[in-house]
């Protein structure tokens, strides 16, 4: 027990943050009835969690945030095919928190496309702009987390 405590007091502010954000996606996909697509939108902020909690193994990491980022855009590749979502979104039905979760959704999306592209140029090239890679990544990710708590004003109520 000592053991597992003195690895928790040597993780980081983020790594701490990262591990209540799994166990407040975790415990909120279990408690409340949400959709298939919340689900799979827990699964992919949860996939990204541990790809970040994971960012010094580079396979791992790699695998993890892939994983993450392609569920994430297919997730919204599906709803917008599915769901017509842009039309939702347009026609101005939504409420205030779940546009909020529409324009964080989205800039999170956007902002996966350059931390995406920094992040194989260092692959390629180690230390290749890796702190702007890692401060985009801090950005999507925060973008992904909020909007994922926004995602529950959808819930029925």
């Amino acid at each position: 027990m000592k053991r597992i405590a003195k690895k928790i007091v040597d993780f980081s502010a983020m790594d701490k943050v990262l591990i209540g954000s799994l166990v407040i996606v975790a415990t909120t996909a279990v408690i409340l009835p949400m959709s298939f697509y919340m689900y799979l939108a827990s699964l992919s902020l949860c996939l990204l969690s541990f790809g970040v909690l994971l960012r010094k193994k580079t396979r791992a990491h790699l695998s993890l945030m892939l994983s993450g980022v392609a569920l994430d855009l297919s997730l919204v590749l599906t709803l917008e095919s599915n769901r017509g979502a842009i039309d939702t979104v347009t026609s101005m039905e939504l409420s205030t928190l779940q546009m909020t979760h529409v324009g964080l959704a989205l800039l999170a999306v956007l902002t996966y496309l350059p931390s995406l592209t920094l992040g194989f140029m260092n692959l390629k090239k180690r230390n290749h702009r890796l702190n702007t890679h890692r401060l985009l990544g801090k950005v999507a990710f925060t973008f992904r987390f909020l909007s994922w708590i926004f995602m529950l004003s959808f819930l029925e109520t």
